[in-house]
């Protein structure tokens, strides 16, 4: 049911998503359509007369399907353009249930025309929100994270609100959505939204399988939840459904143990145990997702590593997205840096190294808070301490924001800037940043 609807939504972008979503949906940014001017043509109304007309159309649009046309070039018809903007101008005369199946249909199709969005639906979502029932608002919240629609922030906010204030109105799937919703629509400004559904989440934990508890688990760390009671009511219902995950399920609670670094020793062993069983039965996303987590939590057994090695060692470098690029060589990092790992990295075969060396690496950003750059710098400045902006580490897979040495000849330091931790953050808050540090200590 819903927890299908939410499969889809994010399998990389940010490090740390879950990866639930909306439901329908296909692989890949596609709108099917021919392209053909007759057909667009046939599809359109003349002229607009009514936003059911309009839906209709949508509806039609998105129906022809099958040639692999990008949504995007689709809506860059003329004629499509001017039909959006029309339709856009008419949503405030559709009701709640037009309106999430206006979503619905870009849902599927994977694309939502930033032109409709921006002109007139996104202002009408906080008015289904109110009036469609809970599990349908969790729906709604759920195909956003899906289309990535992160703006309007006041439209954000009011979807936050109505998940929260309808919590105690939904089951254990509907809050379970709601939660994957609220950590996938973010980061969001402080305080972070989800106490409410994590407090009426908790009455039914025991009641959940493990797709939803490992759901639940990588969207509490995501959003930042710190509240030790629920990660002990979560971590023992996690232990007690170990023997019945699958590598998805392992992957998405070693992933988020990872991002709240709380490492409950029975839970992490069952893990460890459950991830030898089931290593050689893992796709490659899966495997390198383990394979990131166990690094970054410093975790390298044997038996499940040997299976890791191999699935990651079947990856064809030409296909890896920028994410797991730099996922698989923080991973290889760590089997070369960390002492307990010597086992481990005995088993990578010199083709996989060479392989992603010779592979064309996105690596590290800058970062892009100018205020808080120039505001460190000042303060350096003012202590007479000589830096450097940017400095790169191995061949550009880190940068340090800001380098300098406490006086002539002490050991470097640097300065790293985290862009998704909270204001009072005082470690990183997902497993790149973590590895990055980490790895940054022991280079030296």
């Amino acid at each position: 049911g819903l927890l299908a609807m939410a499969r889809a939504a994010v399998s990389s972008g940010r490090v740390f998503r879950a990866r639930f979503g909306a439901n329908g949906l296909t692989s890949g940014r596609r709108l099917a359509c021919n392209g053909e001017a007759a057909s667009v043509a046939a599809v359109l109304p003349e002229r607009l007369s009514s936003p059911c007309d309009g839906l209709a159309a949508i509806q039609r649009l998105c129906a022809l399907a099958h040639t692999g046309e990008a949504a995007e070039e689709v809506c860059l018809d003329p004629r499509v353009q001017r039909f959006l903007a029309e339709f856009s101008a008419q949503c405030d005369d559709l009701n709640p249930q037009q309106l999430r199946e206006t979503i619905s249909v870009f849902a599927r199709a994977q694309h939502m025309p930033p032109a409709l969005w921006q002109g007139g639906l996104a202002a009408e979502v906080p008015r289904a929100m109110t009036e469609l029932p809970p599990i349908h608002a969790v729906h709604v919240a759920l195909m956003m994270a899906a289309l990535d629609l992160r703006s309007p922030g006041d439209v954000l906010q009011d979807v936050a609100e109505q998940l929260e204030q309808r919590a105690s109105d939904l089951n254990a799937i509907g809050l379970t959505g709601a939660l994957v919703a609220l950590s996938q629509l973010g980061p969001w400004p402080e305080p972070v939204p989800g106490d409410a559904v994590m407090q009426a989440l908790v009455e039914f934990l025991e009641h959940l399988g493990p797709k939803e508890l490992s759901a639940c688990a990588l969207a509490a760390a995501t959003l930042g939840v710190d509240d030790i009671v629920f990660w002990q009511n979560l971590h023992a219902a996690l232990l007690g459904c170990v023997e019945q995950q699958t590598p998805r399920h392992l992957a998405d609670t070693l992933l988020a143990l990872a991002t709240t670094q709380l490492c409950p020793i029975a839970l992490l062993e069952a893990l460890q145990t459950q991830l030898s069983n089931i290593a050689r039965l893992m796709e490659f996303d899966e495997a390198l997702t383990c394979a990131w987590a166990m690094s970054a939590l410093r975790l390298f057994p044997s038996p499940a590593w040997a299976w890791l090695i191999r699935c990651l060692s079947d990856l064809e470098p030409a296909t890896l997205t920028e994410m797991q690029g730099n996922q698989v060589r923080q991973v290889l990092l760590s089997l070369e840096l960390e002492p307990s790992a010597k086992e481990a990295l005995a088993m990578v075969p010199g083709a996989l190294v060479a392989a992603i060396d010779g592979g064309n690496l996105i690596g590290d950003h800058l970062c892009r808070d100018d205020d808080i750059l120039e505001g460190v710098c000042e303060i350096l400045n003012e202590a007479g301490v000589e830096f450097q902006l940017g400095e790169v580490v191995r061949s550009g897979l880190y940068i340090i924001d800001i380098a300098f040495r406490t006086n002539e000849g002490g050991s470097p330091r640097g300065v790293v800037f985290g862009m998704q931790d909270g204001a009072e953050a005082v470690q990183p808050h997902d497993p790149w940043s973590l590895l990055k540090c980490r790895h940054l200590q022991l280079l030296g």
